[in-house]
Formats: structure tokens, sequence, C-alpha cells
């Protein structure tokens, strides 16, 4: 007679997670062993949902994962429209808060600029002026 053979225990399925703020953007990411523990990983203030978000293109809305939306803001010569408001123009590497939904450019010298416009939970809008 041949004694039992014992059959380990199965490894607990690993499961992704992700951690927003208040204002929905990933701060984090992780993986825990067991699926109910993905709520335990927020504090207060914070959503934790299944899966691993990529910041830079989604965010957490009304508790679950969702994509980023497009931003609204165009260009036209050196006038910026439609942006949210507020939002941050971003020009080569200065920052200008606006609170306005248009906004004329204006540059120091005759040159090709970076224009960003930042406005949380929109993807950046990114254009090229010259001036």
């Amino acid at each position: 007679m041949t004694d039992p053979v014992e059959t380990p225990a199965p490894e607990p399925t690993p499961f992704m997670f992700s951690v927003a703020d208040a204002t929905g953007r990933v701060i984090r990411t992780g993986i825990v062993p067991f699926e109910e523990w993905i709520a335990r990983q927020a504090l207060a203030g914070e959503t934790a949902v299944s899966g691993t978000l990529d910041p830079a293109t989604q965010y957490v809305a009304d508790g679950a994962a969702a994509n980023r939306p497009t931003n609204p803001a165009t260009i036209s010569g050196h006038a910026l429209a439609s942006l949210p408001v507020p939002c941050t123009i971003h020009i080569d590497s200065d920052a200008y808060p606006c609170s306005e939904v248009t906004a004329e450019l204006s540059f120091p010298y005759a040159g090709t600029f970076a224009v960003r416009v930042e406005a949380w939970p929109y993807l950046d809008a990114a254009f090229e002026v010259t001036a």
C-alpha cells in the first residue's frame, strides 16, 4: 500500500490594482494576492480599482477606470480657443495659469515654440507655433 500524496494548495492568482486620489489621478499601482484586498489599498479620499491603469491616458471617474477625455483646446494662428477652465498654458518651459476660454499668445522673439494646454483630467493638447 502506498501513502496518499498530498496535493499542495494552489498559489493565489495575483490581482493588479490602481489607486487614484480624489480627482481621479492615478497615484500608485500594485499587486495583491486576493481580489478582496483591492479595496483595502485605498486610504481616506482615495479609490482603488482592479487593473493597472496608465496615468498618462486613464483616470478613475465615478469609482471606475476611464479614458481621459480629449482636450478641446484649438489653435488658429496665435489664438487659443475652447480652453478648459481653469488650465495652464505652457510655452516651451514657461507655465501660465489661464481662467479664460480663449487666449492670445505673444512671443518675445521670432522662432518656433512648443505650446501645451494642461487641464486635469483632459489629455494635454500640444501645438507648435511659429512667431
